[in-house]
């Protein structure tokens, strides 16, 4: 399973990353809006974390962006969901994003 990691912070996305990871994903970041677009645009993935505070381009574009090219993402937030988007609100254990992310996976699986 192929996840993308949309934030600004660069220690989060390699934090996120290695834990990812560790759990078995093939991991892509992009540290702004633009980048997870280019991304988006040449890969398929599997699910998406998009941080809140992504820069340069909106994160609910980019998690539009996402659900056209049939992406489930997750929205990090320091506010719970926003516009009924699934999120995980900050701060997050490990053991409750990838709880998360399964239920992405889910998701998924029934939109298939």
């Amino acid at each position: 399973m192929k996840i993308l990691i949309c934030a600004p912070d660069r220690d989060l996305l390699a934090s996120l990353s290695g834990l990812l990871s560790l759990s078995g994903w093939e991991t892509k970041t992009a540290h702004d809006g633009v980048m997870a677009a280019e991304l988006i645009g040449t890969e398929k993935f599997d699910a998406a974390l998009v941080d809140e505070r992504l820069p340069r381009i909106r994160a609910g574009d980019v998690i539009a962006e996402l659900g056209e090219a049939g992406c489930p993402a997750l929205l990090m937030t320091e506010s719970g969901s926003r516009d009924g988007l699934p999120a995980i609100e900050y701060p997050f254990t490990p053991d409750e994003l990838l709880a998360a992310l399964g239920g992405t996976k889910e998701r998924d699986a029934k939109n298939e």
